[in-house]
């Protein structure tokens, strides 16, 4: 039974590896497919010859490191368990490091792993533009890169492990967008893990204790940078439950000062106009201070009989 179970166990691997073999053979074919119509598509259109070898270098790159093969979809031919645990071996480390996800659910950190992609830059591309609205994140495989001045001035190197870009994940809680604080440029061919805004707030909406966490420290981290956080934004029930009882009391509030004021009105009318007739009764009497102005009442008495 044992080694009938042996049998089946070698067979099935044996057959998975074939079925590898057969992919990457189908993807070496439509990669040349491709860069045949790519070095047709500049001849006809008379790219530069500049561009050209650039375009050039990255494809030997990409065909000599086997780059098209594309290992992440390689995985997908293992079982979901597998591939978040390769997954979780080979990025986890990572993410544990960046402060924006610091004491965040592992779980959370999973799912954010599993949708990563990958993207592959040339010497000399600029992957961050100053100014720019940032949309991802990004995390360094292999290769360098390096922070940058408007004018080529080298401020600082990045090498593999090195994450950037993750406050543009918080433009989901803020009024405003994120822009590029600096200059990346990649000095090598590099490998990136690309995080994107809204593949970062899909996963969110499952994780609500995460996503508070994110709030809060997209405060922190913010809070340098922007002058008014009230332009957090804030969408848990509990953060609209708080809102609305605060709504609420200012509508109580409101009715308190309308009744005071409608009060305090009608006593001023009614003071008024007693003023008003004080100083009418004191005219007249200025006029003719020898003429009563109001008639005696005649009083009649009974006669007493003796």
């Amino acid at each position: 039974m044992v080694t009938l179970q042996g049998h089946i166990l070698v067979g099935s691997v044996i057959a998975i590896v074939a079925s590898i073999f057969g992919t990457v053979n189908v993807k070496e074919g439509r990669f040349r497919h491709q860069l045949d119509g790519i070095k047709k598509y500049m001849q006809f259109r008379h790219v530069d010859p500049d561009m050209q070898d650039r375009v050039f270098k990255w494809a030997s790159f990409m065909w000599e490191g086997k780059k098209f093969r594309d290992s992440e979809r390689d995985l997908e031919i293992l079982p979901v368990p597998l591939r978040r645990v390769i997954a979780q071996a080979a990025h986890m480390d990572t993410f544990q490091r960046v402060k924006l996800f610091d004491d965040c659910e592992p779980q959370f950190l999973e799912e954010l792993i599993m949708r990563l992609e990958l993207q592959v830059f040339s010497p000399g591309d600029l992957i961050c533009r100053k100014g720019d609205v940032g949309r991802e994140m990004y995390v360094t495989r292999t290769g360098t890169l390096q922070v940058v001045s408007d004018e080529g001035q080298v401020f600082a190197s990045l090498g593999q492990g090195s994450v950037f870009g993750e406050i543009s994940l918080l433009s989901s809680f803020t009024k405003q967008e994120n822009r590029r604080t600096a200059n990346i440029r990649s000095f090598s061919y590099s490998e990136l893990f690309s995080l994107s805004s809204a593949n970062f707030k899909e996963v969110l909406e499952n994780f609500p204790l995460a996503r508070r966490k994110m709030i809060a420290k997209s405060r922190e981290l913010l809070k340098d940078r922007t002058t008014d956080m009230s332009e957090v934004v804030h969408n848990d029930a509990e953060d609209d439950d708080e809102l609305a009882f605060k709504v609420e009391k200012l509508q109580e509030l409101a009715q308190d000062i309308v009744l005071l004021i409608e009060t305090f009105t009608k006593t001023i009318i009614e003071d008024t106009t007693k003023l008003k007739r004080r100083l009418a009764v004191l005219e007249r009497r200025r006029h003719h201070p020898g003429h009563p102005s109001r008639k005696p009442k005649l009083i009649l008495f009974a006669q007493t009989p003796v």
